[in-house]
């Protein structure tokens, strides 16, 4: 759960200091869960697909390796900002079924979660 609170406001940090986007610009982002959580706390908005209207200027923050709904924005639409990663210092996690067999711990991957930063540069709807 860290891990994902501190991208998030790495990622907020990162939006607020993009010159590209457009003053009180809205920044959107897809995800569920620990992500979602920390999103929504950060003020950021679901993508909802059929129903989200990007405008020109908006941001939006796509996690990879995050369960998430799934959309589509036509690429020619955004422009990439940058790319952050999360990673957690400790080197180990329970498994789901820890406590049914051996061994009860794994290795964390190295990095746990990367964020995509773009700007919207074209009006667009989720679809």
């Amino acid at each position: 759960a860290r891990v994902r609170h501190d991208v998030t406001e790495r990622a907020i940090a990162r939006l607020d200091a993009e010159p590209s986007l457009a003053a009180g610009a809205t920044r959107w982002y897809v995800g569920h869960w620990g992500f979602q959580f920390q999103a929504e706390r950060a003020g950021l908005r679901p993508i909802v697909p059929g129903r989200s209207q990007l405008s020109p200027g908006d941001a939006v923050v796509l996690p990879s390796g995050v369960y998430q709904q799934r959309f589509r924005v036509p690429a020619s639409k955004l422009v990439k900002i940058d790319t952050l990663s999360g990673s957690n210092p400790w080197p180990w996690s329970t498994l789901p079924w820890a406590y049914s067999g051996y061994p009860p711990l794994r290795p964390q991957p190295d990095v746990q979660i990367v964020v995509h930063l773009g700007r919207v540069i074209a009006p667009a709807e989720a679809r």
